[in-house]
C-alpha cells in the first residue's frame, strides 16, 4: 500500500478500536471486522447530519466518522504467538498486513478505510464533496465487490471444482491445501453474494 492507503487504514483501524477494550491483543495478530453495509449506511447517515455535504469533505472523512459510531466489531485472532522478543516491534509489527474478508459481508475495517480513499480518488475532476456523500458509498461497495472478483479470477479451478477434488483426494496431503483454497473462495462468494442480494452492486 502507498503512504496514502496505509494512513486510510490506520485511521479506520483506530476509529473502529475505540468500541474494543484492547485494539490488539497482545501476542496475537488481530484483525478488526464490521459489516460492510451497517458503516455504509452510518457513513450516509453522517454526510446527511452534516448539512447534505456542506462540511463532508469526502468518502474516507465519512467512513472513519461512521466507524466511530455504535457498530458491532468482531475480532479475527490469527494463530500467531510471541515467539520472539522482537515481536510487536517495528520489525515484527503485531497486526497482519493482510486485509481480511468474510462471508455474510464482513470485512476488514483497513480495507473499508483503504477502499473509501479510493473512491475519493476516482471521483471525477470538478465533483465537489457533496457528490462523495451519495456515489462514495456506493462506490466502496462496487470496489469491494470488484477485488471480490479479481481476487477469484486468478485462481485455476473454481470452487465446485475443488469441492468435487476433496471428495476424491480425501485424507491426502493435497486434502489441505483444497481446503485452504475452498475456505478463501466461500468467503470471496460469500462477501459478492452479500453484496448482490444486500445492496445490489455487483
Amino acid at each position: 500500500m502507498d503512504e496514502a492507503a496505509e494512513r486510510a487504514a490506520s485511521e479506520a483501524w483506530r476509529a473502529a478500536g475505540m468500541h474494543c477494550s484492547a485494539p490488539q491483543v497482545p501476542g496475537t495478530s488481530s484483525t478488526l471486522l464490521v459489516e460492510v453495509g451497517a458503516v455504509i449506511e452510518r457513513s450516509r447517515g453522517a454526510a446527511e447530519a452534516s448539512g447534505s455535504g456542506r462540511t463532508h469533505s469526502s468518502c474516507e472523512s465519512g467512513m472513519v466518522r461512521a466507524m466511530r459510531l455504535d457498530v458491532d466489531v468482531t475480532r479475527r485472532l490469527s494463530s500467531f504467538k510471541l515467539h520472539t522478543p522482537g515481536w510487536g516491534t517495528a520489525s515484527q509489527p503485531p497486526v497482519a498486513q493482510e486485509l481480511v474478508m468474510r462471508p455474510g459481508g464482513l470485512a476488514d475495517v483497513r480495507m473499508l478505510g483503504v477502499l473509501a480513499m479510493l473512491a475519493d480518488r476516482a471521483r471525477a475532476p470538478g465533483e465537489g464533496p457533496s457528490s462523495s456523500t451519495s456515489s462514495g458509498p456506493r462506490l466502496v461497495l462496487q470496489l469491494l465487490g470488484r477485488r471480490c472478483k479479481e481476487l477469484l479470477s486468478v485462481f485455476p479451478t473454481t470452487l465446485a471444482d475443488d469441492e468435487r477434488a476433496l471428495q476424491q483426494q480425501a485424507g491426502s496431503d493435497v486434502a489441505t491445501t483444497l481446503q485452504f483454497r475452498i475456505g478463501k473462495k466461500r468467503a470471496l462468494l460469500g462477501c459478492l453474494r452479500t453484496l448482490e442480494e444486500q445492496y445490489h452492486t455487483c
